[in-house]
């Protein structure tokens, strides 16, 4: 699972589905709110990601209504 602490450091060619601007913080995966700099996430079990971060798992979080 590719995974960088601050998105702006992904390997656009390794990662082709990268879109500038995703982070960890906008991804529904991410289990803490989007200000919190550092939360759990479904992906990594047990961890905490960064909320600039990015993996190639990246979902947008859906809007709240």
């Amino acid at each position: 699972m590719g995974y960088v602490h601050d998105a702006t450091r992904v390997d656009a060619k390794k990662y082709p589905k990268y879109v500038p601007g995703e982070t960890c913080a906008a991804c529904q995966f991410y289990l803490a709110a989007p200000t919190e700099p550092w939360g759990p996430c479904s992906i990594f079990p047990r961890k905490l990601v960064a909320a600039r971060g990015w993996c190639d798992a990246f979902a947008t979080r859906p809007a709240k209504r």
